[in-house]
């Protein structure tokens, strides 16, 4: 088992093929002139990124687990779970026909897909940014930084409850 989740193994391919078709399919479903004038095809991107987040969120709570830092392992397996759990929701709200609450669980969802990249700008920023060595403080570091991929979550969710009390 540990072979088959050591990096660069296939599940970590699947997992970053999944994830990336999850990014470019995500921001095409935003846009209201396709989810007005091309119905069908909202649905099946719609579906396609539903599978896409099942396979990379699967996969990804797998792989979580496969490193010794636990801080850092918390924090990937509970953006699986969540990434999972908001795209299921936004599912099950668009077959009741709840469409206010599908596109903001459907926002959620999307703000977990930019945790990856968000994660590797700021070990980036990090590294170019600070005069401390990254790799030096890895067991501290890297873990504080999967949280902070937590940030366009955040953001979203303080989008969505200030939309709110405004309406």
């Amino acid at each position: 088992m540990a072979q088959f989740l050591a990096p660069g193994s296939f599940i970590y391919e699947i997992h970053i093929i999944f994830g990336m078709v999850s990014f470019f399919i995500g921001p095409l479903q935003f846009i209201p002139y396709i989810r007005r004038h091309h119905v069908k095809l909202h649905r099946l991107l719609g579906k396609s990124y539903l599978l896409c987040v099942f396979i990379a969120g699967t996969t990804g709570f797998a792989i979580s687990f496969n490193t010794p830092l636990q801080w850092a392992a918390a924090g990937t397996a509970t953006q699986s779970i969540l990434w999972l759990l908001f795209t299921g929701l936004a599912f099950r709200n668009i077959l009741k026909k709840n469409i206010s609450a599908h596109q903001r669980w459907m926002l959620r969802s999307y703000a977990l897909v930019l945790a990856a990249p968000f994660l590797r700008l700021s070990i980036s920023a990090f590294e170019n940014l600070t005069h401390i060595d990254y790799m030096e403080h890895f067991e501290l570091i890297y873990p504080a930084l999967v949280w902070t991929s937590f940030l366009p979550l955040g953001i979203t969710e303080v989008c969505l409850r200030f939309k709110s009390r405004r309406a």
